[in-house]
């Protein structure tokens, strides 16, 4: 049987590697090797097209390094499934033989052009016997598999990791009576303006709606900011009362904003989904809700601002338990293990 430790593991991320990677790897017997993508902080200033082409190009340009430094039959592990997708073409490109572990695979069924295409690439990617992909739920798994017609594939789970938010543990501040949306990915803007405008007695800060958005949906309610430092971001979650989430998507989203409220101890009223309800359990640290149910989002958001001592409830359980799912020793040590599942089904190749 091969052995993990005589392989070399590229580590591939979108953003700079975090130190918690690293510290949780050095306590396996691995040759590790990380790459990192440093963002100039001037992308921000540029239109969401100049961004959206500036930073596939470092997708690009990171895929050909980490395939001209690896060798044959390395495992290279990419943070972002995309990502891993250039890495992966650029593989068979060359001719070269790998191990891919893509993680988080995120994908919709929309029936727009560019989705329908993404979905050719996913398959032939995704269904190569070299390529391992994870995903953040259990719920997706069948999901993906019928989505991609796969019906063979395996998609192992990893739960994802609140590692680079540990930090926010230290952090207590006084609610100060708002509900907090933020992020970018599979937000139902409209919808949290609509539940702005039924709830004219509760404030909104959302943080992510676009700057366009925030000029033709304006309401004495809501806050908008845009383009703020991460620390600022987590400043505003931490005085919040409530994380409010609808989403537009069962893939993955707002996983890495539910760990930060989680660690702040505030409770989170979200979409049922195929990835939140592994996450959030009603009544317990939070409140499901499917769909776009008008009534029933109203009546949460009312109990939850008029009941602050269920609010700290719902916090305190919240921050157990993703604590429970997604420490980073857990991570990594899930990670090591399924690596080393790679490994074993291919000892004799």
């Amino acid at each position: 049987m091969e052995k993990l430790h005589s392989k070399t593991v590229y580590f591939v991320k979108d953003s700079p590697i975090n130190n918690w990677i690293k510290q949780e790897f050095e306590r396996y017997d691995l040759n590790t090797i990380y790459i990192g993508i440093k963002k100039h902080s001037q992308y921000l200033e540029k239109s969401r097209l100049v961004r959206i082409v500036r930073l596939h190009l470092l997708y690009l340009r990171s895929a050909v390094e980490v395939i001209i430094r690896s060798k044959k039959n390395d495992i290279i592990v990419s943070f972002l499934d995309i990502h891993g997708l250039y890495i992966y073409l650029i593989g068979k490109l060359f001719l070269q033989k790998r191990y891919y572990i893509p993680l988080n695979i995120m994908i919709n069924n929309n029936a727009d052009v560019i989705n329908k295409i993404k979905l050719v690439f996913y398959r032939f990617y995704i269904g190569n016997k070299m390529v391992y992909p994870t995903v953040s739920s259990s719920y997706l798994q069948e999901k993906y598999r019928l989505l991609l017609n796969l019906a063979y594939k395996e998609f192992y789970i990893l739960h994802d990791s609140y590692g680079q938010l540990d930090e926010l543990e230290t952090n207590s501040c006084q609610d100060e009576e708002y509900c907090f949306c933020g992020g970018t990915n599979g937000r139902d803007w409209d919808f949290l303006y609509l539940l702005a405008e039924e709830l004219p007695e509760i404030n909104f800060v959302l943080i992510g709606a676009g700057v366009d958005f925030s000029l033709d949906h304006n309401l004495p309610n809501i806050k908008y900011f845009f383009n703020i430092p991460f620390n600022e971001f987590n400043k505003k979650l931490s005085r919040a009362s409530v994380l409010l989430m609808p989403l537009k998507t069962e893939a993955p989203a707002g996983l890495i904003v539910l760990y930060s409220a989680a660690l702040l101890s505030k409770p989170v009223i979200i979409s049922d989904t195929l990835t939140t309800k592994e996450y959030v359990f009603n009544g317990e640290n939070g409140f499901l809700i499917y769909g776009k149910d008008v009534e029933k989002w109203k009546s949460t958001i009312r109990f939850l601002m008029n009941n602050p001592n269920k609010r700290i409830e719902l916090g305190k359980n919240n921050k157990k338990k993703m604590k429970q799912i997604g420490s980073p020793e857990l991570y990594i040590k899930d990670l090591v293990k399924f690596l080393e599942k790679v490994m074993d089904e291919n000892s004799t190749n």
